[in-house]
């Protein structure tokens, strides 16, 4: 793989990797497997002798380029982006912590914004693109139910039958208030996180935040509706 041949991100961050790093496959070294819950870590070895843990990447990265590990998130997280949204956020324009908001956006959703925006006549501010991204969100939430609705009166017309490939919806409200308390609790109490696994939390909470807003979004408009 080269990088040139990555079309799903920026030109200046293009050229940016290319004076800063070759892409070269590394051996596996090691494995470690935890012998608590059988998490794995990988030991990588490259052809300039030096040697990285497989949580340590991000780490690496961010040391070589002299940008902060929340810096390295942000790109990870604009090539979630399509292209002409990742050249917005690229170009300084536009907000970038704004315009990650699309990241819940479908592709269609996505080119949407670049067009409200290109064809915005006033100043596209932080806040102009948070809102679009939500009503975007919204109209992408009302055509899903939409969908739903047409799905369940199909469903509840055919024949009800327990034959072979029936599967019985599943219940989540249990679950949730189980593994919510535990969570909480975890969260409240003063357990520790090592410093080692502080990025990977960090990154695992932030992805949670995100699925448990969406969830939060559907279920608001179940209840209004």
């Amino acid at each position: 793989m080269n990088i040139n041949d990555m079309n799903n991100i920026p030109k200046s961050l293009k050229e940016r990797l290319e004076n800063s790093f070759i892409i070269d496959m590394p051996k596996i070294e090691r494995v470690y497997e935890s012998s608590i819950d059988g998490t794995k870590k990988i030991l990588l070895a490259f052809k300039d002798g030096n040697l990285i843990e497989s949580g340590d990447i991000i780490k690496k990265v961010s040391a070589f380029m002299g940008l902060d590990v929340r810096t390295i998130n942000k790109y990870r997280t604009l090539l979630k982006l399509i292209p002409k949204l990742q050249e917005m956020a690229a170009s300084k324009e536009y907000s970038w912590t704004a315009l990650t908001d699309a990241v819940t956006l479908s592709e269609q959703k996505q080119e949407e914004l670049v067009s409200d925006i290109l064809n915005e006549p006033e100043s596209v501010t932080k806040a102009w693109i948070i809102k679009k991204c939500r009503e975007l969100k919204q109209e992408e939430i009302k055509i899903d139910q939409e969908n739903n609705k047409g799905q369940a009166v199909t469903q509840a017309n055919a024949p009800k039958s327990k034959a072979a490939g029936y599967i019985k919806p599943k219940v989540a409200t249990k679950k949730i208030k189980k593994y919510s308390s535990e969570l909480t609790e975890v969260l409240k109490d003063e357990y520790v996180i090592p410093e080692k696994d502080l990025e990977q939390t960090i990154n695992e909470l932030e992805d949670l935040s995100k699925i448990i807003s969406e969830k939060i979004e559907v279920l608001m408009n179940r209840f209004a509706n």
